[in-house]
């Protein structure tokens, strides 16, 4: 039987490992010891190196600086998604640069500072968070936003949206400090969530079925944080169920090398 890669979209080509011969068959691969902070019996992550090159990031609010060397996201507000990724995993590296030199209220009028993923993000209204709280006790915090009868931010404000409780969370995450890269990922799998933050189980638990959106794609947020994108990934998936076409306001392209 004839193995099928998985696709993957991504904002940066980490490049391709080199084949080896057809004449030398490659050594057996050791074993890969299991993370020591991944509890026992968790579930394997998702794999994360891509294989396909992709400019299909859809900034949907704020704004992308990008050239050939770097994309950073400095506004006080933005969201993205991986057009025709399927929303079930997502994998984002990043620079942290600090607070932005602005600030915005959430519509609740609360200001706060994080940044995180999003899963089956159907649109503004229908969508999984997994936020990464920038505040005294930097956590994990995970949301999911469900109101199946609005597709519109205009139609739904913040109505919708429900704190999830995790199995197993991190007490309490480090604060990033300035310059630092660190990697954020999470995936769905047979209705449980599971959150990494630099290849430490951040939270995992349950996501009700029904609060989800059937379809949507995968992404980011951030609000009041400065970040430059070093990776941003996830698997593809089909977009042929979506009514709505997802509304870009820039598109972001891959930097080359």
């Amino acid at each position: 039987m004839r193995a099928v890669a998985r696709g993957r979209l991504s904002l940066l080509w980490l490049g391709l490992s080199a084949c080896p011969s057809a004449r030398e068959p490659a050594p057996a691969a050791a074993p890969r010891p299991s993370s020591p902070n991944r509890p026992p019996g968790s579930s394997k992550p998702p794999a994360t190196k891509p294989t396909t090159k992709a400019d299909t990031a859809c900034v949907t609010s704020g704004h992308w600086d990008s050239d050939l060397q770097r994309t950073r996201i400095s506004t006080p507000s933005s969201r993205a998604v991986l057009l025709n990724s399927s929303g079930n995993d997502v994998d984002f590296r990043f620079v942290y640069n600090g607070p932005t030199a602005q600030t915005k209220t959430l519509r609740s009028g609360a200001l706060r500072r994080q940044l995180g993923v999003k899963l089956r993000a159907l649109d503004s209204c229908n969508v999984l968070y997994a936020m990464w709280r920038l505040d005294a006790s930097p956590r994990v915090v995970v949301s999911v936003k469900h109101n199946p009868n609005a597709h519109e931010h205009a139609a739904c404000g913040t109505a919708g949206y429900r704190t999830l409780t995790p199995s197993a969370a991190a007490p309490k995450l480090a604060m990033p400090k300035v310059g630092e890269q660190h990697r954020m990922r999470a995936w769905l799998e047979r209705g449980e969530l599971t959150v990494e933050v630099d290849e430490t189980v951040a939270w995992r638990g349950p996501v009700p079925n029904a609060s989800l959106a059937p379809f949507g794609e995968a992404g980011i947020r951030t609000d009041n944080v400065d970040v430059t994108v070093v990776e941003l990934a996830g698997s593809t998936g089909p977009s042929a169920r979506r009514k709505r076409p997802v509304r870009c306001s820039q598109r972001s392209r891959a930097p080359s090398r």
